[in-house]
C-alpha cells in the first residue's frame, strides 16, 4: 500500500517531465535505461560484498559531498546574484531571485 502511494506520488511531481517525453531523443532514453539496469546489477553486487559499518561510512560520504556541492554553488549564485544586480551579497537577492524563478514556471504568484 505504501508503495501506491509512493508511486503516486513521484507520477504528480514528474508529471511535467512525462509531458515532454515525446521530445527526448530514443536512444538517449533507450542509454538511459540501459545504463540504470547495468547500474541496478553492479550496485548489488557492490553492496553485498560490503558490511553495514562500510555502507554507512561510504553513505556518508557521499551525501556530505553532494550537500557540499550544492552549499558551494548556491553560494556562488548568491555572489554572481548579488554582482549582477548591483546589490550587496546576501540572501534577500538570493531571494528575489528564487521567487522570481518560480513566477517563471508558474509555481509562485
Amino acid at each position: 500500500m505504501c508503495q501506491i502511494f509512493g508511486h503516486a506520488a513521484k507520477l504528480i511531481y514528474f508529471g511535467a517531465v512525462i509531458e515532454q517525453a515525446a521530445s527526448v531523443d530514443p536512444i538517449v532514453a533507450a542509454l538511459a535505461v540501459i545504463a540504470s539496469m547495468i547500474g541496478t546489477s553492479l550496485a548489488a553486487k557492490v553492496l553485498l560484498a560490503m558490511t553495514d559499518r562500510q555502507y554507512r561510512s561510504w553513505a556518508n560520504r557521499i551525501i556530505t559531498a553532494i550537500a557540499g556541492y550544492y552549499v558551494a554553488h548556491g553560494a556562488v549564485l548568491i555572489v554572481l546574484t548579488a554582482r549582477d544586480n548591483g546589490a550587496p551579497a546576501g540572501l534577500t537577492v538570493a531571494e528575489n531571485r528564487a521567487v522570481q524563478q518560480l513566477r517563471d514556471v508558474g509555481i509562485a504568484p
